[in-house]
């Protein structure tokens, strides 16, 4: 009995810390133009991520897998909030794009009539009545119609996380990445933003300003994966490997 009680233990710790798919790595990575990103006094930074062995994506290094599956199950929960406003901002987005015909589309046509001829002003109004605005309207529905799929997907990886938070970090990562479209970390709307910056965005006009600029916000942005270690930039690896650490704490 006493065994078998210590085994049930074992698994359970298994399950929550288990790290066989993941491994600590110490890396230099590149920035656009290929130099390496550097700290203040110029030498090259040595940055720590952690890895998921089998894709090579490379996400901030876990520390603390207590705190990691409390965030888990807070996104789980903040999720049957996001969802709806997700919903809302594409509902506002649909909106703004049928009204563009009258703020955009029109006034350009006027502009068009005397700058390049009345054919290729009345093409440019056709070609955005009738293909850019009713596209742009069909994505917002698309994604609106997606919401509950995901938000599901999000829930459930978020109350996995909180037995295996390392695979709640996975899955969270994976479905919000696909959720947005295969949109990259760097367009949230927080990325790089000062304290001020972000204070500004409290400012519903700059707020709407962001969105429409192609920004959004990320649920787990702290979760996202911060590159894979074959990226390339400028003909080189994103990421130069410096340590790689297999036996995780």
């Amino acid at each position: 009995m006493t065994s078998l009680c210590v085994s049930r233990g074992h698994l359970l710790e298994s399950c929550f810390w288990s790290s066989e798919t993941f491994c600590d790595v110490l890396a230099i990575r590149r920035d656009d133009q290929g130099d390496p990103i550097t700290s203040s006094i110029g030498a090259p930074l040595h940055i720590q991520y952690t890895q998921e062995i089998s894709t090579g994506d490379l996400y901030r290094r876990v520390d603390d897998r207590f705190h990691l599956a409390l965030k888990c199950g807070g996104i789980s929960l903040a999720t049957l909030f996001y969802a709806p406003g997700l919903v809302l901002v594409n509902f506002l987005k649909i909106v703004i794009d049928l009204s563009s015909f009258f703020w955009r589309v029109l006034p350009s046509f006027i502009q068009n009539l005397s700058t390049k001829g009345i054919v290729r002003a009345t093409a440019n109004l056709l070609m955005a009545t009738l293909w850019q605005i009713p596209t742009a309207i069909s994505e917002d529905i698309w994604r609106i119609a997606r919401v509950p799929i995901y938000a599901l997907g999000m829930i459930s990886a978020g109350l996995v996380g909180l037995i295996a938070p390392m695979e709640g970090l996975r899955w969270i990562a994976k479905i919000e990445f696909a959720w947005h479209q295969k949109t990259s970390y760097q367009m949230d709307l927080r990325h790089r933003k000062t304290d001020k910056e972000l204070c500004s965005l409290r400012n519903i006009p700059n707020l709407i300003t962001e969105i429409c600029s192609g920004k959004i916000l990320f649920l787990g942005y702290c979760i996202q994966k911060r590159g894979n270690i074959e990226d390339e930039v400028a003909g080189m690896k994103r990421f130069e490997l410096l340590k790689k650490n297999n036996n995780r704490r």
